[in-house]
């Protein structure tokens, strides 16, 4: 990402980019929407890195540097081609780039274009209209370019509020001090403000006084929060890009229509196996569950991959997820020996219903990872043994819980973490040594 602070990157390269990036997660088509894999992992997403996003942190980073308190050349050179607009005043302006009446080089360009989407303003009520900047505003334009006026902006005229009598009602004779060519050129600003503004300031009972603009130009935060950008560091610019980008994924509600009859906490759902283990295997294979991206026999007799959709243990049924992970009278009969040895181990689960198994059980305070774990471990036992057309057994099952105890273990070592390990297993110990 060095190279992309420095120059302008190409949209062709940083789709292809994207593209080597995604063929490597999925080695195919993608099964999981973008947006969604750029959120985070409580969001259902796996924290992938968003190029785009990345760089256009990188872009009003390079803002943030035009304001600090240091000299530079390139800094002259900017303020020098920013004159038309009110020079760093246009950062405080709702602008488009493209709206604006100079033209930028093309590195300089991303930059303003990566602080207008991050600053990006549509006000939908009186306060917010008030306080909206005239001049440099997309949606106050003459021949389609913003407009500047430094003599009309230092006689007092910079906001919509500016504009306004005392009885919400815009006036074109609110000072002596104006000529006749000013008077006229701020009839044609108001003339440019979108009808439903002007409709919804007259109609308003407020009076209120437009805010003064601060001396630093500031970012809206996630949490609501106006922060001066000089506060924000690139990582906090970076999670802004992703949060106006991200979206939840697809099989969300898919799945809460499936189960309406619970209420799911989907942030546990979707941390649950990355608090309960470090086998990445096991993490993918939940992470696919929860993403309806599991291919039994029945997606695989749609596209041609097996003769019969029925299921590989009883082929009694259709094998879908719920029946091969616990309808199958094979499966349950294994998940039955299972409960049965993790009690004789002083390890109660209770019942298991069929969201326990999608999901994780929640109900539980006692041995509420270990359980969990052994939930995990056992669904991706099934699977495996499913691919391997064979049974699943008690013994089986051990042997693999036991090899990923060993793992966890010397990990546990390697990290320091080994009193978090024997806790956690602690009732297991003996059976898995």
């Amino acid at each position: 990402m060095f190279g992309t602070s420095a120059i302008p990157i190409a949209k062709e390269l940083i789709k292809e980019a994207n593209s080597i990036f995604y063929n490597f997660i999925w080695n195919g088509k993608d099964k999981v929407k973008r947006l969604a894999l750029i959120s985070d992992i409580e969001m259902g997403g796996l924290k992938m890195l968003d190029i785009q996003s990345m760089i256009s942190a990188k872009r009003v980073t390079c803002i943030k540097k035009l304001l600090e308190d240091y000299s530079s050349h390139w800094k002259t050179i900017l303020d020098k081609l920013l004159l038309a607009v009110g020079g760093r005043f246009v950062l405080h302006c709702n602008f488009q780039t493209s709206k604006l009446k100079i033209n930028l080089p093309a590195y300089y360009k991303e930059c303003f274009d990566a602080w207008s989407e991050i600053n990006e303003k549509t006000p939908s009520c009186y306060r917010e209209i008030i306080n909206e900047i005239i001049w440099n505003n997309k949606f106050l334009c003459y021949d389609k370019k913003s407009m500047y006026r430094r003599d009309i902006v230092n006689l007092g005229f910079v906001k919509i509020g500016d504009l306004i009598s005392a009885n919400n009602s815009f006036s074109y004779d609110i000072s002596s001090l104006i000529n006749p060519e000013q008077r006229f050129f701020l009839m044609s600003i108001i003339n440019s403000i979108p009808t439903e503004r002007c409709s919804l300031i007259k109609a308003s009972t407020d009076v209120t006084v437009a805010d003064p603009i601060p001396s630093i130009p500031a970012i809206k935060m996630a949490s609501g929060n106006v922060v001066p950008i000089l506060d924000i560091s690139p990582k906090q610019i970076y999670q802004i890009f992703l949060q106006q980008k991200q979206i939840a994924p697809t099989a969300k509600q898919k799945l809460t229509n499936k189960y309406s009859n619970i209420e799911i906490d989907w942030e546990k759902v979707y941390t649950l196996a990355f608090q309960c283990t470090l086998d990445a295997n096991i993490r993918e294979f939940q992470y696919k569950i929860l993403h309806c991206i599991i291919f039994t026999n029945e997606k695989l007799n749609l596209i041609g991959v097996v003769e019969s959709p029925n299921c590989t243990f009883c082929q009694e049924a259709t094998e879908c997820v719920k029946h091969l992970l616990f309808s199958c009278r094979i499966t349950s009969n294994f998940w039955k020996h299972v409960l049965s040895w993790l009690r004789d181990n002083d390890v109660h689960v209770g019942i298991i219903k069929e969201p326990d198994i999608i999901f994780g059980k929640f109900d539980i305070v006692k041995d509420y990872i270990l359980i969990n774990h052994i939930l995990l471990l056992g669904k991706y036992y099934i699977y495996y043994r499913k691919c391997q057309n064979s049974l699943p057994t008690l013994r089986g099952f051990i042997a693999r819980t036991r090899h990923v105890f060993n793992i966890e273990l010397h990990i546990a070592r390697e990290k320091n973490k080994l009193l978090f390990h024997l806790q956690k297993w602690e009732k297991l110990i003996n059976e898995l040594k």
